[in-house]
């Protein structure tokens, strides 16, 4: 119970911050806070929940920021579930793992989201695909390492609490 008040908690503050910086225009915002969301979520709390984690955020994108509902669901989904089953596999205690696994995981969303827009739109899949790489590659890895990082100083004294 506990898990899910901190998650809807997240979540409804990552989507005020992505309309706070993206309004509700149809423009590319630099930052994908809901993949943060889910890829750190994933990460973090294992495979089962990054699923759950990853369906719901999709769900949230595709509900505010996209036209079409389900695409974001699915490539959010499997982003939480390689994310969770990527951890055991890394050295976790290094950012640069860290970043190493966020960007890849970006660029498989961004190819599932681009394949399915090519399909139903107009739109051709190297358009799309490279209209969301650069800059927003960089930039979502990079808020990913921060969350990372974040955790990583807050986690000492959030197991030492009683």
């Amino acid at each position: 119970m506990k898990r899910t008040v901190v998650f809807i908690g997240f979540l409804a503050f990552a989507v005020l911050l992505q309309l706070l910086i993206a309004g509700l225009s149809t423009q590319s915002v630099p930052i994908n806070l809901l993949f943060v969301l889910t890829l750190t979520w994933g990460y973090f709390r294992g495979w089962k929940e990054g699923l759950v984690v990853g369906f719901i955020s999709g769900l949230t994108k595709d509900f505010f920021f996209f036209p079409v509902i389900g695409i974001h669901a699915f490539s959010f989904l499997l982003v939480g579930l390689v994310a969770g089953e990527i951890r055991p596999r890394i050295y976790q205690q290094n950012v640069l793992f860290f970043a190493l696994t966020a960007a890849p995981l970006y660029l498989l969303n961004t190819f599932i989201v681009s394949t399915f827009t090519a399909v139903v739109s107009q739109l051709s899949f190297g358009q799309t695909f490279m209209a969301v790489v650069y800059p927003d590659l960089i930039w979502t890895t990079v808020a990913c390492c921060v969350v990372f990082i974040s955790i990583a100083l807050l986690r000492p004294q959030l197991n030492a609490a009683p």
